[in-house]
């Protein structure tokens, strides 16, 4: 019997990441948030409508965006931003009454946005 859970590899990658963030050892959180993520997909690849990975997904793919906008890393980031909004969008597809979940997408969406007016404007 297998009990390999890449969720729950993936969670502990995560709170590593969230741990050397705050030690200000973004490099380091970067590699965690990299393979959080890397443990959801695998987890999406068994079974591709594991709310529970998606929803850790896009909270990986939110952290990890934000160490790259630390780190400069602004394409990075913006782009790992957009995906995790579609990771969100795809939960909540599937779970739409998860008004946590809702709030935490409408927030990334709004700094999205903002982050598109700020371009355009300069």
């Amino acid at each position: 019997m297998n009990n390999y859970d890449p969720v729950a590899k993936g969670i502990m990658q995560g709170n590593l990441g969230g741990l050397q963030e705050e030690q200000g050892e973004f490099e380091t959180a970067k590699q965690s948030y990299f393979d959080a993520i890397a443990a959801f997909d695998a987890a999406l690849l068994i079974q591709p409508d594991d709310t529970r990975a998606l929803k850790c997904k896009a909270s990986a793919l939110m952290s990890l965006g934000d160490v790259q906008e630390k780190l400069s890393e602004r394409q990075e980031s913006l782009k790992n931003w957009q995906e995790a909004l579609k990771t969100y969008n795809r939960f909540l597809g599937m779970e739409p009454h998860k008004e946590r979940i809702r709030y935490i997408r409408d927030g990334l969406q709004k700094r999205l946005d903002n982050l598109d007016e700020d371009t355009a404007s300069s």
